[in-house]
């Protein structure tokens, strides 16, 4: 959304209920300079379900599992930086329980497109045992750091 104060509202029904449900948010405030990081959007390659929002049709991962060894797709939005402005994104993938050193981290220096950054990026799980595990991503510009994560399983073959 771009700055500025919303209204928003969503409405839910299956095909012959009438009633449904909805849901209204009035007052949500979108600031000018914020940095942000959107939900991440997790899928796999070989995927038939597409999600159209990234405009090619990203491969989603509706059960959010990988099979041990296998390539995460990754999608996420960078919001608040101007055209051009460096940025470092770092992943990460932890477990759940455990010690937080048996993971993945990679990082990179990103550059924003816009006031609205549309990453696509690949993640490798290598040898990561199954298990549960965090997926984080983290945005640092200017002294300024923000984080989402979601929740992953790799699944023994």
């Amino acid at each position: 959304l771009a700055a500025g104060s919303w209204q928003v509202a969503v409405r839910l029904s299956q095909q012959e209920d009438s009633v449904g449900a909805f849901g209204l948010q009035r007052g949500l405030v979108v600031p000018e300079t914020r940095l942000a990081v959107s939900d991440l959007v997790t899928g796999e390659a070989s995927s038939p379900t597409r999600w159209p929002g990234d405009g090619i049709g990203f491969p989603l991962n509706t059960l959010g599992a990988w099979p041990r060894g296998g390539t995460i797709e990754l999608y996420y939005e960078v919001h608040g930086l101007a055209d051009g402005t460096s940025y470092r994104a770092s992943l990460a993938v932890t477990p759940q329980r455990g010690a937080t050193r048996d993971g993945i981290r990679v990082a990179s220096t990103d550059q924003a497109t816009g006031v609205l950054t549309r990453v696509h990026k690949q993640l490798q799980l290598g040898k990561l045992p199954a298990g549960a595990y965090w997926l984080a991503v983290t945005i640092e510009e200017g002294g300024r750091t923000v984080t989402t994560r979601r929740a992953i399983i790799v699944a023994a073959p």
